[in-house]
């Protein structure tokens, strides 16, 4: 994101919607305007869709690849899916799940220039970082008996991440023999073998974003090894990750909490518990 100097008046306004603190109040010639740390900016968006600007100076430059892949995990939307842009503005295929096809990461899709108009009255926006089985994995049976689903997020508002700690995760992950979730954009640039960033992505390392989510999925006695490598790994890393254990509930019970209880993992009373109503997918 970039803001006009010409356009700008000073305000500030937009300062406090930025959740990585990238906008800046400086003087640029004669008067004070805000300006937007390129480094810092996760192209989230946040600025330029509160439509806090009342002189709209904000705006998305035209951002190549491999800068764009940060709007795709910061919210900002633009976003992971088979949108396709024109001179003339903006338009999706319909019909199809944006988290479900990857093409603005596999084909290296950069952005062109919008402005608040474009962004906020034809709502670029949307997408996703992980998928449905996140969160009814008792319907879809994403994860069956004796499995538990990971998911490691890194990066908050506030905070993000940079890719190459990603790929450090994701390599510590590959060690416990975790399965990656195929459906998730992160997987697309990992080697599911060695959890590195594939050499045809090597460029996004440097890049940082809000979060990313690594999905995967492992063996349910495996919890207590994962759980050790990722309290070493989060040593190693320049950021914060959460980290979910997804199991099935059992007769009223959690199968996995004797694994965790040795693993010294407190399991909350507030955990988040999905009843998945509806047909399961299998018996």
């Amino acid at each position: 994101m970039k803001i006009d100097s010409e356009l700008c008046s000073g305000c500030g306004r937009c300062i406090p919607y930025c959740p990585v603190g990238a906008i800046k109040k400086r003087d640029v010639g004669a008067f004070p305007t805000a300006v937007i740390d390129q480094g810092e900016c996760v192209e989230c968006g946040v600025c330029i869709r509160s439509g806090v600007c009342k002189s709209e100076a904000i705006y998305l430059p035209e951002t190549p690849w491999p800068r764009s892949i940060r709007a795709a995990f910061s919210g900002g939307g633009f976003s992971f899916g088979r949108g396709h842009f024109s001179g003339e503005g903006i338009s999706f295929e319909r019909g199809r799940s944006p988290t479900r096809s990857f093409s603005r990461i596999l084909n290296k899709i950069g952005l062109p220039r919008l402005t608040m108009t474009d962004i906020v009255e034809k709502r670029v926006g949307g997408g996703s970082r992980g998928t449905s089985e996140m969160k009814t994995n008792d319907v879809t049976g994403r994860f069956r008996d004796g499995e538990v689903g990971i998911a490691c997020e890194l990066g908050r508002p506030g905070i993000g991440f940079y890719f190459r700690d990603l790929e450090t995760v994701a390599v510590a992950m590959v060690k416990c023999g975790v399965q990656f979730e195929p459906q998730n954009p992160v997987t697309v640039f990992l080697d599911t073998s060695t959890g590195r960033i594939k050499d045809d992505f090597a460029e996004i390392r440097g890049e940082r974003a809000l979060s990313a989510i690594i999905e995967c999925k492992a063996p349910m006695e495996k919890v207590g090894e994962i759980y050790r490598v990722l309290q070493e790994v989060a040593e190693e890393i320049d950021t914060v990750f959460t980290l979910d254990i997804i199991n099935k509930c059992q007769d009223g019970t959690i199968p996995l909490k004797p694994l965790l209880d040795d693993a010294g993992i407190r399991v909350r009373i507030n955990g988040k518990t999905n009843v998945g109503l509806g047909r399961p997918l299998i018996p």
